[in-house]
C-alpha cells in the first residue's frame, strides 16, 4: 500500500493534480479504482482522457503533477504527446505493450507499468513518487509552476505573496513569481512563518517592520493594507 507523506511545514498531505489519459474504459477505470483506495490522501483532482486529441486539449488548458498514459490512443502514439507535456509533470506509462520500456526511459518518463497493473507495482510507483516530492519539501524548498515549467523557492526567503483570484504572485528581494493557485491553497504550503494579513496578500513575519490598524509595512519599506481578520491574525 502507498504511503502518505505530509509537508513538513503543515499536517497537509501533499496532494495531486493527476490525469488519466486511456482510449479502453476498463484501463481508465480499474486505475482510478485503485487510485482511489491506495491514493485517495495525496489526490486534488482526477482527470480522465480517452483520446489523443482529448488528453492534448486538457494538457494544453491544465496543470498536471502526474500523468498516466497508455501508448496506444486511439491508433495515435501516446508520444506524440510529449510536446505538450512539461518537465514538471511525471510521467507514468501504464500499457499492455512491453515494447517501449527503453524509450520511455530515454524520454525520462517516471515508470512502466504493464497491464494488468499489479497493486505492488503501482504502490512501489508511488511510493518513489511521494519520496521525491518529499525530499523537495524537505530542503525548505516550494515548488510552483510558471508558465509550465516548475520552479523552488526557498520559503524563507518569500517575502509576501499577493493573490489575484486563481492566481498569486510571490514576492522576493530580486525576483517575482506568479503561478496559477489560490493564496488560500497555499498558505498551509508556507509554513508558521507566514500569516495572512488581508484577502489578497500573505506575508513573512521575519521581513515586517511595524504596522498599524489599517496598514503593516515591511523591512524593504514596503506598505501593505492590513483588514480587520488580518489585524486579528497578527
Amino acid at each position: 500500500m502507498a504511503r502518505t507523506f505530509f509537508f513538513p511545514y503543515t499536517l497537509k498531505p501533499m496532494k495531486f493534480n493527476i490525469l488519466i489519459a486511456d482510449d479502453e474504459d476498463s484501463g481508465r477505470n480499474s486505475l482510478k479504482i485503485l487510485l482511489e483506495k491506495y491514493f485517495w490522501a495525496n489526490i486534488d483532482s482526477l482527470s480522465f482522457s480517452n483520446s489523443f486529441e482529448d488528453a492534448k486539449e486538457k494538457l494544453i488548458a491544465n496543470q498536471f503533477d502526474i500523468l498516466f498514459l497508455d501508448i496506444n490512443l486511439n491508433g495515435s502514439s501516446a508520444f506524440d504527446l510529449l510536446v505538450y507535456i512539461p518537465s514538471s509533470t511525471k510521467v507514468i506509462f501504464v500499457t499492455a505493450y512491453s515494447d517501449f520500456v527503453t524509450r520511455a526511459l530515454r524520454i525520462k518518463a517516471f515508470d512502466y507499468i504493464l497491464k494488468p497493473i499489479k497493486v505492488e507495482e503501482l504502490s512501489n510507483c508511488l511510493d518513489r513518487l511521494l519520496c521525491e516530492y518529499s525530499d523537495i519539501a524537505k530542503l525548505g524548498h516550494l515548488q510552483i509552476k510558471e508558465r509550465g515549467l516548475t520552479k523552488l523557492l526557498k520559503i524563507s526567503e518569500i517575502i509576501y505573496l499577493k493573490g489575484d483570484g486563481p492566481y498569486c504572485t510571490f514576492y522576493n528581494s530580486t525576483e517575482s513569481f506568479t503561478t496559477s493557485r489560490t493564496l488560500k491553497s497555499v498558505l498551509p504550503d508556507l509554513g508558521n512563518a507566514f500569516v495572512r494579513i488581508h484577502k489578497s496578500y500573505i506575508v513573512n513575519r521575519d521581513f515586517i517592520k511595524g504596522h498599524t490598524n489599517r496598514k503593516l509595512f515591511l523591512l524593504n519599506e514596503l506598505c501593505l493594507p492590513v483588514s480587520r481578520t488580518g489585524l486579528k491574525n497578527l
